[in-house]
């Protein structure tokens, strides 16, 4: 592992065919020990940037570290945690499921045949472990492509699109799976389209729009930019009296904008935001205080948070073409 935990590294990340640049300069930073999701529309050049890491094809710039080694020059090291699904997961047809991870077993360390039964189970594939692949959904392919990963026990999971063909209950257990894995200390690496999968599964996401990282960091912090645009509602009562008070502190808080409704005061705040929290709750600390100290009741004080789509629709120019 690099000293700065980073499990993935990646500096100036480019690769093109011919004419078309499918990855412009992307720098990668992917914390150790979390659920890091690669957000974009299909064709924004998420699974080009996944071969280059798993040394399936060369960049034509760039710098990529995977666990601390450089690719591809020391890719068996790199490589020898890591389980991978790109694209479609494939297999032996006429082989069954357990068969087929037998094959992948036998390539690796002895101890890879015992993690067979446990990875099949965590995937929920016990019962149709010994029925043949040309059988199984697509989910259910997914699925056995994750348990294949474990067999070699990864600090790393990198997974292109895994719940393409799961149903809502499927995608469901899978987002479970990822939690459970992340916990045990492992990296998630979920290359995806899906925003409420990525919004509700990873910690961290990097946002790709036409071959370019537009967005990176914290799942909460998306978006936001270092002078953040923040839609407030406060409950209370004396609504207009609390909405001078209120206003006499624009400038301390950064108002942008500012209204009494029915119920209280809505209000936009434009703050630091630092980590993507620490603005915000100072923020509020001071409308609590400056509230409470007038002896008016408060009984909500609430950031009326956009969901990751919204983030994401403001930061792309693509979603609706590729999606």
């Amino acid at each position: 592992m690099t000293p700065g935990g980073l499990v993935i590294e990646t500096h100036g990340l480019s690769k093109r065919f011919k004419e078309r640049l499918a990855v412009d300069g992307v720098d990668l930073a992917v914390p150790a020990g979390c659920c890091f999701g690669f957000l974009g529309p299909n064709g924004a050049g998420k699974t080009t940037l996944i071969r280059m890491l798993l040394g399936m094809t060369r960049a034509t710039a760039g710098t990529i570290r995977l666990r601390g080694h450089e690719m591809p020059s020391d890719k068996t090291a790199a490589l020898s945690r890591v389980g991978a699904i790109v694209e479609e997961p494939r297999f032996v047809p006429y082989l069954t499921g357990r068969e087929n991870l037998r094959v992948v077993a036998s390539a690796r360390e002895t101890v890879a045949h015992d993690r067979i039964d446990p990875a099949l189970a965590r995937v929920g594939l016990s019962e149709r472990a010994d029925q043949k692949v040309k059988t199984y959904s697509l989910g259910m392919r997914q699925r056995l492509g994750v348990a294949r990963c474990l067999l070699a026990d990864p600090e790393l999971l990198i997974l292109d699109e895994p719940t393409n063909g799961l149903d809502p209950a499927g995608i469901h257990e899978f987002r479970q799976l990822v939690r459970n894995l992340v916990g045990e200390g492992r990296t998630v690496f979920l290359s995806s389209h899906l925003l409420d999968e990525v919004e509700k599964t990873c910690d961290y996401v990097a946002v790709i729009d036409g071959g370019r990282v537009v967005q990176q960091g914290a799942i909460g912090a998306i978006g936001a930019g270092e002078q953040a645009s923040i839609p407030v509602r406060i409950g209370c009562d004396r609504p207009s009296e609390a909405l001078a008070l209120v206003s006499s502190l624009r400038h301390e808080l950064g108002v942008i904008g500012l209204e009494a409704v029915v119920d209280g005061l809505e209000l936009e705040l434009r703050v630091p935001m630092g980590d993507g929290t620490g603005g915000i709750e100072a923020a509020l600390a001071t409308i609590n205080a400056a509230l409470v100290g007038a002896g008016h009741g408060l009984f909500r004080l609430e950031v009326l948070r956009q969901s990751l789509e919204d983030r994401f629709l403001a930061v792309t120019s693509r979603l609706g073409d590729g999606a």
